[in-house]
């Protein structure tokens, strides 16, 4: 192999590899949504939008592409894969190839029209578009996906609470994290839409916070980590200014954070658990009860010299 044709290879590896890690915004290209949900039952035909912007000071080519995608199952990166021609009638898109001048906007359209024998299923499709190269030579060209989850009829749903904990079971103060990891078991797209919610021992809420406000996905056989922080965000500091932090910030008692959830949005809420922490100021516990000790034995030394 000449050294040339291996440096071509290792130029279309990193092409590769920048195209796909920064899918949503490379360059002078925006494209919008970044990802999109499609539901639909078979025999059904659905569409949605996505417009591309050339930011660019110069007109630009492009041309757009389908691919299936998976994602890895450790890093949770998507990776694109070839489009299969028996898609083609089920999916298509309204433009190929365009030229954008500078600023200007394209709408490009996806439609999804499964046949009415399709069985119940998900996929994940990748909407690329990428810039068209001025030459045949070997050169990173700039592209944009989005990444459009379709479900087909009524897959199976089958999400799983794997752990929910907090970041430490007794803490001197807030902030607190806890963690809910949910699987995804069943044949369908899932998109957790819930709450976590802390009480007190008395069962009083104290707080509630929002388990996925972006609303992240979980594609088939796999996993996402959602956290919620109780408190404000700080970096630790030494001896007394966490000790300020206990007396300003007064949070004691035994509590209980309970997960509530449902699979996708508009679903019943079916994922539920609870963990438990314990907030223990215990700087200013020991400041308190040494004050008590010492008021106690002056007084006793008092009442003695009478």
């Amino acid at each position: 192999m000449s050294a040339t044709t291996s440096l071509r290879r290792l130029l279309l590896v990193i092409t590769a590899l920048l195209f796909f890690v920064l899918p949503n915004y490379v360059q002078a290209i925006s494209f919008t949504p970044t990802a999109t949900d499609i539901s639909l039952m078979p025999g059904d035909t659905l569409t949605k939008t996505f417009t591309l912007t050339n930011n660019s000071t110069v007109a630009k080519n492009y041309q757009t592409s389908l691919n299936l995608v998976h994602f890895d199952s450790v890093t949770h990166e998507p990776i694109f894969d070839t489009w299969p021609a028996s898609l083609n009638s089920s999916v298509t898109v309204d433009t190929q190839t365009f030229t954008l001048d500078p600023n200007q906007q394209k709408t490009v359209t996806l439609t999804v029209t499964p046949p009415t024998n399709t069985t119940a299923s998900s996929l994940v499709i990748g909407l690329i578009v990428a810039e068209v190269a001025s030459s045949a030579s070997v050169q990173v060209t700039p592209g944009v996906s989005s990444l459009v989850f379709v479900t087909i009829g009524q897959p199976s749903v089958l999400p799983v609470i794997t752990s929910f904990s907090s970041s430490s079971f007794a803490s001197s103060s807030l902030p607190i994290d806890f963690t809910g990891n949910i699987i995804n078991n069943g044949d369908r797209t899932l998109q957790p839409f819930g709450t976590i919610t802390v009480y007190n021992v008395f069962s009083k809420r104290v707080a509630t916070f929002d388990m996925n406000p972006t609303l992240r996905r979980i594609p088939s056989a796999q996993n996402r980590a959602f956290t919620a922080t109780w408190g404000a965000t700080r970096v630790t500091g030494n001896f007394f200014q966490e000790l300020w932090r206990e007396v300003t910030n007064p949070m004691i008692g035994f509590f209980t954070a309970e997960l509530l959830a449902a699979p996708y949005p508009g679903a019943d809420a079916t994922l539920s658990q609870t963990t438990h922490v314990v907030v223990l100021p215990w700087r200013a516990l020991i400041i308190i009860i040494g004050l008590g000790i010492v008021t106690t034995v002056s007084v006793r030394r008092r009442r003695s010299r009478r």
